[in-house]
């Protein structure tokens, strides 16, 4: 054999063996990578920061309405989750929360039931909150419910990841003025407070969210949207706007998908229907 013939042979084993070696090293690393995107996300996910906030109300009423309001969205959440859940004996849970949340599961089986238990365990979970108490000896089970809610808020957050408490929480300190809020802020140990002003229902002007970062309006958002519906509900009992007038008066106007009568339309219709129910861009199409 020709040294050329032995060098084209050498060289074709080499290729065919790289190749071979690349294509083990690919499929191996693939399920590696994986792993590895899988631990980072959910490293990341367990560290995800928690964003404090304080409140000065000079209203003396908004702030405890809107804590109720919150608490309230929050057990719709967390009932919604637990209502999913199969009945279960709580003896047959492998841990404390899990019983727990199978009692409640069992506590809540009907619509009447829910109800009373949600309306229940928002009293006392707001009461519990506001005086940084624990219910002595918790027999029922939306009194086990409620003392867990505010002793464990990790828990709670982790086992309701839709709740606010994932992503906010109120700090109450000892002194309740700006100067202090402020050196909390300073310190890193407030992301920001909330001045509610003497009247919002008649005047919002006064208003403020008070923090170092300013670009991120996250919380603020959240904040004040359950301030809103507080303040707007009032406003309608102040006008003495019954419930299903005032839902009447912010009532939108939808339009229904349709296809045209004919196979040749004259005329577009106006605007594009992106689905049944959902509010369109509305604008004369010129064919």
């Amino acid at each position: 054999m020709s040294p050329r013939r032995v060098g084209l042979v050498a060289r074709r084993e080499f290729l065919e063996n790289a190749r071979t070696k690349a294509f083990w090293i690919g499929a191996l690393s693939v399920p590696v990578l994986l792993v590895v995107t899988a631990a980072v996300g959910g490293f990341f996910a367990s560290i995800r920061s928690v964003d404090t906030y304080a409140v000065l109300d000079q209203s003396g009423w908004v702030h405890d309405a809107t804590r109720r309001h919150i608490i309230a969205e929050d057990l719709t959440e967390a009932l919604d989750v637990i209502a999913r859940r199969s009945v279960s004996s709580p003896a047959d849970a492998g841990n404390e929360r899990e019983a727990l949340l199978a009692e409640v599961r069992t506590a809540i089986d009907s619509d009447e039931d829910r109800e009373a238990f949600q309306t229940r365990a928002a009293e006392l979970i707001f009461t519990l909150a506001t005086e940084s108490g624990r219910i002595p000896s918790p027999s029922l089970a939306v009194e086990k419910f409620a003392d867990w809610w505010v002793s464990d808020v990790d828990a709670v957050a982790d086992a309701f990841g839709d709740t606010s408490l994932a992503d906010y929480r109120e700090l109450v300190p000892s002194r309740l003025d700006a100067a202090h809020l402020n050196a909390l802020i300073a310190e890193d140990r407030l992301d920001g407070y909330f001045v509610i002003p003497e009247d919002p229902v008649r005047s919002g002007e006064g208003a403020r969210y008070v923090t170092e970062n300013l670009t991120d309006q996250d919380m603020s958002r959240w904040y004040g949207r359950s301030l809103t519906d507080v303040v707007q509900a009032q406003r309608l009992r102040e006008e003495n706007i019954d419930a299903e007038t005032a839902e009447w008066l912010n009532e939108t106007i939808s339009f229904e998908a349709a296809k045209p009568l004919g196979a040749r339309a004259a005329t577009a219709e106006a605007g594009h229907v992106h689905a049944q129910g959902e509010p369109i861009l509305v604008g004369w199409v010129r064919l």
